[in-house]
């Protein structure tokens, strides 16, 4: 019996020492910047205006191909568009962008 309350008190006073070191870690404040956008030339806008005319895109409306918040969805060698409500995500495979 004398064993078992041993036991006991020398778990408590492990979990009293582990919830004091957990309150005193503090979170990491990261400030993630950008650098700010400049501009394109019109040169530059109409190339770009050009060439979105020519994306392949289409659209298919989610019928149990992916979960089921998503309405809309879009898929191709390198990205994906999803639309939920009130959200539309635009996932890059970066690694296929840069070959």
């Amino acid at each position: 019996m004398k064993r078992i309350l041993q036991r006991l008190v020398s778990l408590a006073l492990l979990l009293i020492a582990l919830f004091y070191a957990a309150s005193q870690i503090r979170p990491l404040n990261l400030k993630i910047s950008a650098a700010p956008l400049k501009p394109a030339d019109a040169a530059t806008r109409a190339k770009v205006n050009e060439d979105y005319g020519k994306l392949p895109l289409s659209f298919e409306i989610n019928r149990g191909q992916s979960d089921a918040p998503i309405s809309f969805l879009s898929k191709g060698g390198n990205y994906s568009i999803l639309f939920r409500p009130g959200e539309v995500r635009l996932n890059l495979n970066v690694a296929e962008l840069n070959k």
